[in-house]
């Protein structure tokens, strides 16, 4: 029962910190799935993908690319979107191709709600929806400068910052 409840009940923040390591590596592995995607799966995906996350916005096209210097360590990599988390944040990165942008953007939505499961009419114990609708609107959206945990990242200029009120 007490996995059923969501992350502000108590004594939930340790359990659920517990099941979202397991949904950020579903997230991993079902972007990884060749079967997953555009073309094949288009309509796989959370009923409020449409409702909750908006198109990418991007910097003026004036503004340069930063190069990234090179790597001390190397690190393997692929072109798929990564999902990561902390607590109940998921934080999800993707290059600019429209196959990422089209996993990346739906990739956590639609785990979120198969793991939640729909609710049935007659559920026997009615729950609130695991999706926080008001954090998704306003850090859903694909973006070039995103807030993350309270630090401002800049993927374009490659900057790591505080914002101005910290």
């Amino acid at each position: 029962m007490g996995l059923r409840l969501l992350f502000g009940a108590s004594p939930n923040p340790s359990i659920w910190s517990d099941l979202s390591e397991i949904l950020c590596d579903l997230c991993n592995q079902v972007s990884r799935c060749s079967l997953w995607n555009a073309t094949n799966t288009p309509t796989l995906e959370s009923p409020h993908q449409a409702a909750y996350v908006r198109s990418p916005i991007y910097l003026s096209a004036d503004l340069p690319i930063a190069l990234a210097r090179d790597m001390t360590v190397q690190v393997a990599s692929d072109d798929c979107p990564y999902t990561d988390i902390y607590l109940d944040n998921f934080i999800c990165c993707f290059l600019d191709t429209e196959k990422a942008i089209w996993a990346g953007s739906q990739i956590n939505l639609l785990i979120l709600y198969l793991v939640g499961r729909p609710m049935l009419p007659a559920e026997p114990a009615m729950r609130d929806d695991l999706l926080a609708f008001d954090k998704t609107l306003a850090e859903g959206t694909p973006e070039e400068i995103k807030m993350v945990l309270g630090w401002k990242i800049n993927t374009r200029l490659l900057l790591l910052s505080l914002p101005s009120d910290k």
